[in-house]
């Protein structure tokens, strides 16, 4: 799977999922980060993202970010799955719940501060006329 787009009404989100992939013979639900930094809330995201997946009946083994502007020097040790400048992060099914749990205290303080906004368009043109210039 890749770049698929989810919306649920049932969880008032919607998102793009980059990748599930088979990594050593266990499915992950894969986000692909380009950023300098790796910041936590990368994790609620695909925490989030996880729980679409769900509402569609499609289960993952884990939760991964392929980090393609790490620090990385080398082709890693061990079980480390990285080279240079790239990096794979992983988490377990466990540890993406904790981060559901922080996803949903988030997005409700979002929505008790947010309550007015409003999206700016509700439908999407779903074809597209080749541009004869």
């Amino acid at each position: 799977m890749m770049e698929m787009h989810f919306s649920s009404d049932v969880l008032g989100f919607a998102g793009t999922v980059d990748r599930v992939l088979e990594i050593n013979g266990k499915e992950y639900l894969v986000d692909i980060k380009t950023s300098n930094n790796m910041h936590e809330s990368y994790w609620l995201q695909l925490a989030a993202y996880n729980e679409l997946l769900k509402e569609y009946d499609y289960h993952v083994e884990g939760v991964a970010i392929l980090w393609l502007n790490a620090k990385t020097r080398t082709a890693g040790k061990g079980a480390a799955i990285q080279g240079i400048g790239w990096q794979l992060l992983t988490r377990t099914l466990e540890d993406s719940a904790k981060d559901w749990q922080t996803f949903q205290t988030t997005f409700s303080l979002w929505k008790s501060i947010n309550e007015d906004i409003k999206p700016k368009r509700t439908s999407y043109q779903l074809t597209h006329k080749k541009n004869e210039g």
